[in-house]
């Protein structure tokens, strides 16, 4: 631009331009309303203020970054020094780093010691706690696998399967042998449906033949039955019309004595397990009557 006269705002057709001379810089500029030079030669924007007059923009910008720095030190106050106490109070107030501070010292560190139950003590502590409680808890139930460690509670486990034994098990009707309870118990169902082996099965269904009798009382004692009569549940019943008792015993059977099992009155019975009928002795006035009836 050194072509153009410097006193002159002309160019070189000799034509008007917005362009001047400023001494103070030695260059020529561009006149503009929005843009000055700084005292450093450099063209900045310009800004109105409230009142329509022009004010320089890095003046404005520096203005609003006073103001951003001002409130940013208020933030930062919030946030507190390195040096706060810690705040471990949730219900209380402090800065962020008080609180933060806080928060570490409930959480601890990973070498705090276990804290017995129930106390007082960092998160580390009673998280230290409850792994401990929980490795104990595992080493007592014992390990998933073929041979739990011995008197876990999987190794008991596994013994009680063992003695109560499969579905699957076969019956064991032989008491003399071996089985799991499972066998066992098909093993006595077996019996009594009577199709067991080994030992006799049982037959629940009554007794091959029955056996009656009746009796005229001399008033001393008498057996049931002088002969050998085998037998396995008798009855003996008193006459309903009988006006006495009727005692019932062994051979040394005496009421005066007394000596005697039952006393029966008129029409009433009682039953009693024995193997033969000469067994029961009984004696009652004479001429009264008894009747009996059995199992054999």
């Amino acid at each position: 631009m050194t072509q153009y006269a410097q006193p002159l705002n002309q160019d070189q057709n000799t034509k008007l331009t917005s362009s001047f001379w400023d001494a103070n810089v030695t260059k020529w500029v561009q006149a503009t309303q929005g843009y000055a030079l700084n005292t450093g030669g450099i063209l900045v924007p310009l800004k109105s203020d409230d009142s329509g007059n022009l004010k320089n923009d890095v003046i404005d910008r520096a203005a609003r970054l006073l103001g951003k720095i001002t409130s940013d030190d208020g933030a930062i106050a919030t946030l507190g020094a390195l040096a706060n106490a810690a705040v471990t109070d949730p219900t209380a107030s402090g800065s962020v780093v008080a609180l933060l501070k806080g928060a570490l010292t409930d959480l601890g560190q990973i070498s705090d010691a276990v804290v017995t139950a129930g106390a007082t003590g960092s998160l580390s502590a009673k998280i230290r706690r409850l792994s401990t409680d929980l490795n104990d808890l595992l080493t007592r139930i014992g390990e998933v696998q073929a041979s739990p460690t011995a008197n876990t509670a999987l190794d008991r486990l596994k013994t009680l399967a063992t003695v109560l034994g499969t579905v699957a098990d076969a019956a064991v009707t032989d008491p003399a042998a071996s089985g799991s309870q499972t066998a066992l118990l098909k093993g006595i169902i077996k019996q009594f449906q009577g199709a067991g082996s080994g030992a006799a099965p049982v037959k629940p269904v009554g007794n091959d033949s029955l056996l009656q009798g009746n009796l005229i009382l001399t008033g001393a004692a008498q057996q049931l039955n002088a002969a050998s009569v085998p037998s396995k549940i008798v009855t003996p019943q008193a006459h309903p019309e009988n006006k006495g008792y009727v005692y019932v015993g062994k051979s040394d059977i005496n009421p005066n004595t007394p000596v005697y099992m039952f006393v029966l009155s008129p029409g009433s019975s009682i039953t009693v397990t024995c193997s033969n009928l000469n067994l029961l002795w009984v004696w009652g006035t004479a001429g009264e009557k008894l009747s009996y009836g059995g199992e054999v």
